[in-house]
């Protein structure tokens, strides 16, 4: 099967959201486009250890907060971006597409195999994936980012 192109502009606004979300604190292990075969639509993933410790119902809620703020790119629907573990199936799948010397690959997400879900993702659309932080560091990130969210939003 065929993957569409992602769009030049969210290719940008990928690589903005990242600098974006590191000038707001919250530095991810990861973060790259993945295109989903059964909803045909492209989806951003935002990797990070923090999930967790901070739940990704917090860490949405902030970026929801950021992206209202005009902190975040506004090409990006807050909708599009998943926040996974990176010991989800999902996370350590894009961890070791990194690592290898793949172009592109399709892979599924753990779901039984008459219910997987099928994701393609490629070399370009992976804008960073990086080893976990500390545990302090992880505290930092999150201190950090949850303070300037929430200035933001006052």
């Amino acid at each position: 099967m065929d993957t569409p192109e992602l769009s030049p502009h969210l290719l940008k606004a990928g690589a903005e959201y990242l600098r974006a979300l590191d000038t707001l604190g919250l530095k991810p292990d990861g973060l790259t486009w993945v295109y989903d075969v059964d909803a045909s639509r492209f989806a951003l993933w935002l990797i990070w250890a923090g999930v967790d410790k901070y739940s990704p119902f917090e860490i949405n809620k902030r970026l929801f907060r950021a992206y209202n703020a005009a902190a975040l790119p506004q090409l990006i629907d807050p909708f599009w971006v998943f926040v996974i573990s990176p010991k989800s199936t999902m996370g350590k799948n894009v961890k070791d597409f990194a690592a290898a010397n793949a172009e592109a690959v399709e892979f599924g997400d753990g779901a039984p195999p008459n219910t997987k879900t099928l994701f393609h993702i490629h070399r370009d659309w992976v804008y960073r994936f990086t080893s976990r932080p500390t545990s302090l560091g992880l505290f930092k990130n999150w201190r950090r980012f949850t303070a300037t969210v929430d200035a933001l939003a006052a």
